[in-house]
């Protein structure tokens, strides 16, 4: 089974938010999977915004990327934004992709949702490239 791997440096909502939006889309297909070098970003709103687009059964949670390496992933998708200098590789990755997503803990706490949103919103459009790789 082909395993995905999403990372950002502190496995916040951007990570967390593709990983959901990719089991939703391909069921058991694949592995999928993410995490982060410092996991320790706010996820405040992640299932919030999940839920609004039906995915009621993601809880976030912590994960750091060196629990995730064994086996590497064969396909290695970076979520930081761009130019971050913190983004993860994991050597091995079959297939590595930089979906550069803006980082949510800078917006301001009465525009959260809005840019957890608009991450969502644009992960959900990228999602339908891997959701249709053969298993």
């Amino acid at each position: 089974m082909r395993r995905i791997l999403f990372v950002d440096p502190d496995h916040g909502p951007r990570s967390q938010i593709a990983e959901a939006l990719l089991r939703r889309a391909t069921a058991d297909r694949y592995e999928v999977g993410s995490a982060g070098t410092q996991p320790t970003g706010s996820l405040e709103g992640v299932e919030a915004v999940l839920r609004e687009v039906g995915i009621t059964d993601f809880a976030p949670g912590r994960r750091a990327i060196v629990s995730a390496l064994d086996p590497p992933p064969d396909v290695l998708v970076t979520v930081c934004e761009e130019g971050c200098g913190s983004c993860p590789y994991v050597p091995g990755s079959g297939h590595v992709l930089r979906w550069p997503q803006p980082d949510p803990q800078l917006a301001p706490p009465d525009q959260r949702l809005a840019a957890l949103r608009r991450i969502r919103d644009d992960l959900q459009i990228l999602i339908g490239t891997l959701a249709d790789l053969p298993p």
